[in-house]
Order: C-alpha cells, then sequence, then structure tokens
C-alpha cells in the first residue's frame, strides 16, 4: 500500500514578517552592555585590585585583557552609533590601559 502526499496547503505563502529594526538596535545594545557589567567589569576591577596590590597578570589574565582589547574595538562602532556609550568605552579602554600599565610597572620590579 503506498501512501500518496497530498499538499493541501500548496498555495501557502510565508508571511512577510515585520522587523522593528529600532527595537532590535535596542536589545543588542542592552544584551552588550549587560554582558559587559555582569563578567567584564568585575573581572576588569578585580585585576586592577591585584595590579594596585603589587601582583603580574597572569598568562590567563593576559589572553583575556588581549579579548577585551580587540572586543573594545569591535564595539568602537557599537558607540558610534549610540554616542551616550561613548563616554562608558573611553572609561573601559582607560581602565584597561591601566592595569597593563601597572602590571607591566609591577613585572619591572620583580
Amino acid at each position: 500500500m503506498t501512501h500518496q502526499y497530498i499538499d493541501e496547503d500548496e498555495d501557502f505563502e510565508v508571511p512577510d514578517f515585520h522587523r522593528n529594526e529600532d527595537l532590535d538596535e535596542d536589545g543588542v545594545s542592552q544584551v552588550v552592555i549587560e554582558n559587559f557589567v555582569h563578567y567584564r567589569l568585575p573581572f576588569l576591577l578585580k585585576v586592577k585590585q591585584e595590579m594596585d596590590d603589587g601582583r603580574v597578570l597572569t598568562d590567563g589574565e593576559l589572553e583575556i585583557m588581549t579579548r577585551i582589547v580587540g572586543r573594545a574595538h569591535d564595539v568602537n562602532k557599537f558607540a558610534y552609533q549610540h554616542p551616550q556609550f561613548q563616554s562608558l568605552l573611553a572609561q573601559i579602554i582607560d581602565l584597561v590601559h591601566d592595569i597593563t600599565s601597572e602590571a607591566l610597572d609591577n613585572a619591572s620590579h620583580d
């Protein structure tokens, strides 16, 4: 016994979905900022405190710092499109610079 497939919805067309690009952009912005505040900022502040205490960066911390700097460059376009975040991005870059400068100084004293 063979079954014959009959497509009753042969004339079905996928509807066009409305995409609110402004809403999408706001959602992405919110996720980027929340991700930074919950994950990256606590890490950076902890490392900054450790550098203030005279420690040097571990290889793992250095790798994470390198990734954060790379992502900061990626976020630069985002900040250009959202001027309200330019000051925050500048502060993040300054914090990373302070950490790396202090880490180099600490390493040179060992």
